[in-house]
């Protein structure tokens, strides 16, 4: 029985291919679909002015490089971002809770919440996760301090 299926297979396994080897040959391969040709651009002709060919335009507006900090408070304020670790694999995600050594974050693709430690991410990330962090540390208090705000106010309530 097992013989007669593998011939049986064989057999249409050849006809298979004889018959996507004929109809290749009846609709011969079209080219590639190429990507969608750049728009042609106007370009003035040079004028002959002698020797010296003149070209003229005009200076692109000069802005000042951003900072890092100007850098990471834009970036901050987008709700979605893109980290990537030091191989390039990168993950679009959103930022919820920012600790020292980890963030929480939604991750896009299947909306998971998971713990990512910063360790794990490329420097410029890093360098992003510790402003996130500068900015949203919580305000450290002394602890003996409040221990002593708690007492007074239990004593005068």
């Amino acid at each position: 029985m097992r013989v007669i299926s593998l011939i049986l297979f064989l057999i249409t396994a050849g006809l298979c291919f004889i018959g996507g080897y004929k109809l290749g040959q009846l609709n011969p391969k079209t080219e590639a679909l190429q990507p969608a040709a750049a728009p042609a651009l106007a370009i003035d002709p040079l004028e002959d002015k002698g020797d010296a060919i003149q070209i003229e335009f005009e200076p692109a507006e000069a802005t000042a490089p951003l900072n890092d900090d100007e850098h990471f408070a834009r970036r901050a304020q987008a709700t979605i971002q893109t980290l990537s670790d030091n191989t390039g694999r990168q993950l679009v995600a959103e930022i919820l809770e920012v600790k020292a050594d980890s963030l929480k974050i939604r991750r896009q693709s299947d909306r998971r919440i998971l713990q990512l430690p910063v360790a794990m991410l490329s420097p410029g990330d890093k360098a992003f996760a510790a402003y996130l962090w500068e900015q949203h540390k919580p305000k450290e208090t002394n602890a003996a301090s409040s221990m002593e705000d708690m007492i007074w106010d239990e004593l005068f309530k």
